[in-house]
């Protein structure tokens, strides 16, 4: 019997150049999950791709507010927006302001206008969709996972719980003395969801934008290991040099920066590597699962 791995790619939709690497990977059959960001401009195409080469991709909702435009109109969520109409927070100020009801309620519409926007491709597209989660995992804020949560239960579907477990901080990175952006992510994460009981093991904070094989070796001996379902989160992508100079890319400069990085393709290159899917048959992770096969 397989063990339960998923492998979603998260940020469908943001680019050209994100949507060919994912799909290639999913035709590959290196990558099960894909999770959209339906307020980006390739998002609509990347639906449109899903449908005509991977119907067998799972999508889920990849809920933003700290990149791109809103999907809702502008004048009902200011306090989510710069003067340029785009998302002005991140992480850490939409942590310290969620407790304002109006700044609340304007992520409350927010989600509700992208998550709308989802069912519209869903439909159009005849998606199979089967999960949330969030960019940045913002969605680890109490109030914003709640949105999330109530979302998923009428629709049966799962919900990303971005906590790292079964000491893998330790075995992941057991000589680490000092604490790199990574473990301070993972420790931020931990605290937040200390109340939620996950049901599936997640791999991503610690190795976020570098799965190479070398995080891949390391993560493969714990799922061995896990009695539960795991998900890994990549981020895999084949920029161009066009793109690269683009300043037009509706996104964060974090965003871009993060997109433009050299390791998006070796994340690609890992995935489509064939001793990569060798591995995953020898540890009897191949074929992927995804969140619906797995309930």
């Amino acid at each position: 019997m397989n063990l339960m791995l998923i492998i979603t790619a998260d940020d469908l939709g943001f680019s050209v150049s994100r949507n060919m690497a994912i799909l290639e990977a999913a035709r590959f059959g290196s990558v099960s999950s894909a999770s959209l960001m339906v307020n980006m401009p390739e998002a609509e195409n990347a639906c449109r791709a899903v449908r005509d080469k991977t119907p067998q991709l799972r999508i889920g909702l990849h809920f933003t507010l700290t990149s791109g435009r809103p999907v809702s109109a502008s004048q009902r969520v200011p306090l989510l927006i710069d003067s340029n109409g785009l998302f002005r927070h991140h992480f850490l100020s939409l942590w310290n302001n969620i407790a304002q009801p109006e700044f609340l309620e304007q992520v409350r519409i927010e989600f509700e206008a992208q998550l709308q926007l989802m069912n519209e491709f869903e439909k159009c597209y005849k998606l199979q969709t089967d999960h949330l989660d969030s960019h940045q995992h913002i969605h680890a804020i109490q109030p914003i996972g709640n949105f999330l949560t109530n979302a998923a239960k009428p629709r049966c579907w799962s919900v990303r719980v971005p906590c790292e477990r079964y000491g893998s901080w330790k075995r992941l990175f057991p000589f680490r003395t000092l604490l790199p952006v990574g473990d301070i992510k993972t420790m931020i994460l931990k605290f937040c969801a200390k109340n939620r009981k996950p049901d599936h093991c997640y791999f991503g904070v610690l190795d976020s934008g570098k799965m190479g094989w070398n995080a891949w070796n390391r993560i493969f001996e714990i799922v061995r290991d896990s009695p539960m379902r795991c998900e890994v989160n990549v981020h895999p992508g084949c920029l161009t040099g066009a793109e690269a100079a683009m300043e037009s890319l509706c996104c964060s400069r974090d965003d871009r920066n993060f997109h433009c990085n050299i390791w998006r393709r070796r994340e690609f290159d890992v995935l489509l590597d064939p001793n990569f899917i060798e591995t995953l048959q020898k540890n009897k992770l191949f074929p992927l699962q995804t969140w619906q096969t797995l309930k």
